[in-house]
């Protein structure tokens, strides 16, 4: 996915519409080079969402968050049980942490847009 709305990639250094990896997957570290609209912050999220599935789903979608909880369980049994809901609240907690510290990666607010998104469909399976 090509992106020129960003100046610089900070996974390979080049200019983002060379990288293209700058919102999918990347590290940009550029400030926008044109003002981004909320539409367009929650198309880019639907794209990796989107993305990531082609990769990753099961014939039943992607449950990966149902597999991290089992192994949590199993790893820590006799203590909190935790469920899918729980492991993406706390992936997101941990892209808020990330957000609030170090140098602005725009790519932690994609991937919050994207944990809410998925915590919607699981709460509503």
């Amino acid at each position: 996915m090509t992106n020129k709305r960003y100046s610089q990639c900070g996974t390979c250094e080049s200019d983002a519409d060379e990288c293209g990896m700058c919102i999918s997957g990347g590290n940009w570290t550029g400030q926008p080079a044109v003002p981004v609209t909320a539409d367009q912050h929650l198309r880019d999220a639907a794209d990796i969402i989107t993305e990531r599935g082609k990769m990753r789903d099961q014939e039943n979608g992607e449950r990966s968050f149902e597999k991290a909880a089992a192994i949590f369980n199993l790893m820590y049994p006799g203590t909190v049980q935790i469920d899918a809901n729980i492991v993406i609240q706390t992936l997101m907690a941990v892209k808020l942490a990330r957000a609030s510290q170090g140098v602005f990666h725009g790519d932690d607010y994609i991937d919050l847009i994207s944990y809410t998104a998925l915590l919607l469909e699981e709460v509503s399976l």
